[in-house]
C-alpha cells in the first residue's frame, strides 16, 4: 500500500521493512538513512489504520471489530 501510494521512495520503504544490505558496516552507517521520510511513512500508516478502524466501528454500530 505504501509503494502504491506514490508518496514515498522505494528505498525508504525497503529500509523501513528492514530490507538492508548484508554488509554490517554499511548497515550501521546507514541506520538513520531516510529517517524523516520513514517517520512520515509510519504516521501515514498509523492514520490509515485509524481510518480503517473508524470505518469498521461505524459499520458495526459502535461495536469494535
Amino acid at each position: 500500500m505504501l509503494n502504491e501510494s506514490g508518496k514515498f521512495r522505494e528505498d525508504a520503504i525497503e529500509r523501513q521493512l528492514a530490507h538492508v544490505p548484508k554488509n554490517e558496516v554499511r548497515g550501521v552507517y546507514n541506520k538513520a538513512k531516510y529517517w524523516e521520510e520513514r517517520v512520515e511513512m509510519m504516521q501515514a500508516w498509523s492514520d490509515m489504520i485509524d481510518a480503517f478502524n473508524a470505518h469498521a466501528i461505524g459499520k458495526n454500530g459502535g461495536a469494535q471489530a
